[in-house]
């Protein structure tokens, strides 16, 4: 979910169709003028005729030869082409269209990019599970029941917290992980930036720590709930019973056999497929989950060792990071996720534990000298 708010956000935001068979994408947010810029033509065809960058007046500025993304393709588009138009570093108005401009992208500027990060920050805590401030009601306060973990299956385990997940209700560590650490990033490369506007809760009122920090904190929070002991975690949370059309998360209505706004499964990692029938993952014990959530957890101990009344969370922060992390190296946390019929994929193990390990080298602790981490320490 996470995942895909920042790139809508962020990358390529949606431009409305100006055909059936093809669609245009474009950051309608801008591109900064120094930075990378690219779009998209989502076509159900082959796309055979000129490209090109107009300014806002009609004026020709750069032809661009869209290259075929292979393998990128999405229903019902089967031919996804990338423009890129990096070159192009004139402040301006510009859109992207054919040469007989019968196929045309939403208008764009390149220039400054907007002061957007508060934004999104604001999303973020409008998707949160428990007391969320946006509705100032608290929602599943029951997550959840055990499943697939070292304890009896429907267990109770405090599973409260993080974030719901796309339009729908369901909560992903894989995906909440990354966020959370793409927030801390965030504020350790310009914490300057930051507005503090909100407490812990959300709720208007300063607290001496950025926003940011404070929703950071929140997705921090919830992680060390999913790992209650040192070698377990939990890596989702509810499942696909959640689609039931629209609804209030405090009145959720999908039953998981509790009764309705009740008990809501939680699923612990344990490296094997999991779900129901033709809907098994195809898990294989390796960890991308163990890595992200990690490499979370190391960028808490970064940020918050050096705030004020904070360092015991930052120590809580380093010695889960190191657990997870361990657990990630003995392959006890898989990297597909299921439950029923949602699934999200993500293959690149090296990667997730690469991260996790670079940071806790550059951590270098005394708690972690003896952890081996160069195995996940390759060039990329």
């Amino acid at each position: 979910m996470i995942q895909k708010i920042f790139l809508l956000l962020l990358l390529f935001l949606a431009c409305k169709g100006i055909s059936q068979d093809i669609h245009i994408r474009v950051n309608l947010i801008g591109y900064e003028a120094s930075h990378p810029k690219k779009a998209l033509i989502l076509s159900k065809t082959p796309i055979n005729d000129a490209w090109f960058i107009y300014q806002e007046n009609g004026k020709k500025v750069k032809e661009i030869n869209p290259i075929l993304l292979k393998g990128e393709n999405w229903a019902p588009f089967d031919y996804y082409y990338e423009c890129n138009f990096t070159d192009i570093t004139t402040h301006g108005t510009y859109f992207l269209s054919n040469n007989t401009q019968n196929l045309r992208s939403e208008k764009f500027l390149i220039g400054n990019y907007p002061p957007i990060h508060e934004s999104v920050v604001g999303f973020m805590q409008t998707q949160r599970c428990g007391f969320n401030p946006f509705t100032k009601e608290v929602c599943h306060p029951l997550d959840g029941k055990s499943f697939y973990g070292n304890r009896p299956d429907s267990s109770y385990v405090d599973a409260t917290g993080g974030w719901h997940d796309a339009g729908d209700q369901l909560k992903y560590l894989i995906t909440g992980s990354n966020a959370t650490a793409r927030m801390l990033m965030a504020y350790q490369w310009n914490p300057s930036v930051f507005e503090d506007k909100v407490n812990g809760l959300g709720l208007p009122q300063p607290n001496g720590i950025a926003d940011v920090l404070d929703e950071a904190k929140w997705g921090l929070d919830w992680i060390h709930k999913l790992h209650p002991t040192s070698e377990e975690l939990i890596h989702q949370v509810a499942d696909d019973r959640d689609h039931l059309g629209f609804k209030m998360p405090h009145e959720d209505a999908a039953n998981y056999g509790w009764g309705k706004n009740k008990y809501r499964p939680a699923y612990f990692a344990n490296g094997k497929p999991q779900g129901l029938g033709k809907y098994k993952s195809e898990s294989t014990g390796v960890s991308n989950v163990a890595g992200r959530s990690a490499a979370a957890l190391a960028l808490g101990h970064q940020v918050f060792k050096d705030i004020p009344g904070h360092l015991p969370f930052a120590a809580q922060c380093l010695q889960d990071a190191i657990e997870i992390f361990e657990m990630g190296k003995k392959g006890k946390v898989f990297n597909k996720e299921i439950a029923m019929v949602l699934r999200i994929d993500i293959t690149s193990v090296p990667g997730q534990m690469t991260w996790n390990g670079e940071l806790l080298l550059f951590l270098r602790p005394p708690e972690i000298k003896n952890i081996s981490t160069m195995h996940y320490i390759m060039p990329i």
